[in-house]
């Protein structure tokens, strides 16, 4: 508070505001104990090679460990994990993430909606038709996606990833689920050589990058297959709706969940694999 005029009482200024405060020979004491303390922290600091290494990897992995179950639909569940020793063994109906590093725990709208359209479009298939899909995971992040498609039962599925902190990422959750159908590859999906076509494209992304790359990815899309597409932020939704027109791909459903949309999408010839 401001310093009544006259006072003897000892102040400080700090901003133009002068305070008052008291200081008795204890609380000098006090400060000067902790003031050495903050010296010998200092020099602690400087005689580590890099003081500051592994301080983001334990502040993730602190926050990682307290991440609950998520359940999916078509009988799926993700246990995002602080770390792949902590996890018990792999089981059908469970994906395990470690998420440090890369987006992708399950828990973000975008993520849980494609999750949904995944979920729902490859669960109303036989299992016979569905070890027949090709699927593309544009943008894997931690890989959970594709993990999903490879729990659902697709048969193939090329991950892409630009990120290479990302890219190790999904490889430690793919080895932790031990997946066996995920080809992960590094690389910017403007230039990468896709040598086939999918029956499901995953794109994950943001609108901008979503605008920008459907060029490459609505090819990529089979006759008869779907994309799914998340990540579009409600403000953006009316221009990558009109884009996904102009790139000759029809919406099929949407969905809004906590201010984010996600699109499942016809390619040429129509939904494939009708139940």
């Amino acid at each position: 508070m401001d310093d009544p005029a006259g006072s003897a009482d000892s102040f400080a200024v700090v901003d133009g505001y002068e305070s008052i405060y008291d200081l008795g020979g204890a609380d000098i004491l006090h400060c000067s104990e902790g003031f050495y303390g903050l010296e010998d922290f200092e020099r602690h600091l400087l005689s580590a090679l890099d003081p500051f290494e592994g301080i983001a990897s334990d502040i993730w992995r602190c926050h990682a460990a307290d991440m609950d179950t998520i359940e999916l639909r078509g009988g799926l569940y993700v246990q995002p994990l602080a770390s792949p020793s902590m996890g018990p063994p792999p089981a059908p109906s469970v994906i395990y993430i470690d998420p440090f590093s890369a987006f992708g725990d399950g828990r973000h709208p975008s993520t849980a909606l494609c999750l949904r359209f995944l979920a729902d479009y490859m669960g109303a298939l036989s299992d016979e038709t569905r070890r027949d899909l090709s699927v593309l995971d544009a943008g894997a992040g931690t890989g959970i996606l594709s993990i999903a498609a490879e729990k659902l039962g697709a048969d193939l599925i090329d991950a892409v990833e630009l990120g290479s902190s990302a890219v190790e990422s999904a490889r430690r959750n793919i080895r932790l689920n031990e997946c066996k159908k995920i080809g992960l590859r590094q690389g910017d999906l403007l230039t990468i050589d896709f040598s086939r076509k999918y029956d499901i494209v995953l794109a994950n992304l943001v609108s901008d990058v979503i605008i920008s790359c459907l060029e490459v990815l609505v090819p990529l899309v089979r006759p008869g297959g779907v994309m799914i597409a998340s990540g579009i932020g409600t403000t953006r939704a009316a221009e990558v709706e009109e884009r996904f027109f102009s790139a000759g791909v029809r919406i099929v459903d949407s969905a809004l969940l906590d201010g984010w949309m996600a699109y499942l999408l016809e390619g040429e010839g129509g939904r494939a694999f009708r139940p």
